[in-house]
């Protein structure tokens, strides 16, 4: 891979990042941010490119960086579950929770008990 092609998939996680904390407007973030537009390469290319390397699909990506940010919500806020979903970009505490169970093993609300008071139920 060279330098070249390396650029755009760093530009892409940037702006990635800055839109995890964005509501979803209805279609998914990576058509929003204009791919083409971001990285001059085909939705196909990167993702391809994309994966390659970062280890991620862009999605997946996305649901990563979300999970990890309620997180950090989680251990210093006391905002309800429901808040905290729509703050990183979920559009419904259902799918907030299936994500981050399938991602860390646990539910917000138990992941949050188990950091603030140091045990799980």
């Amino acid at each position: 891979m060279t330098q070249h092609s390396r650029q755009p998939i760093c530009i892409m996680q940037q702006e990635i990042g800055t839109l995890v904390l964005r509501k979803p407007s209805g279609k998914s973030n990576c058509d929003r941010i204009g791919i083409k537009y971001v990285a001059g390469l085909s939705k196909m290319h990167f993702a391809a490119q994309f994966r390659a390397a970062t280890g991620y699909r862009p999605h997946e990506y996305l649901l990563h960086q979300r999970v990890e940010r309620a997180k950090a919500m989680l251990s210093s806020l006391e905002m309800p579950l429901v808040e905290v979903a729509l703050s990183v970009g979920f559009r419904a505490q259902a799918h907030f929770s299936t994500v981050f169970k399938r991602l860390t093993g646990e539910t917000p609300g138990r992941w949050r008990r188990s950091v603030v008071w140091g045990r799980a139920d």
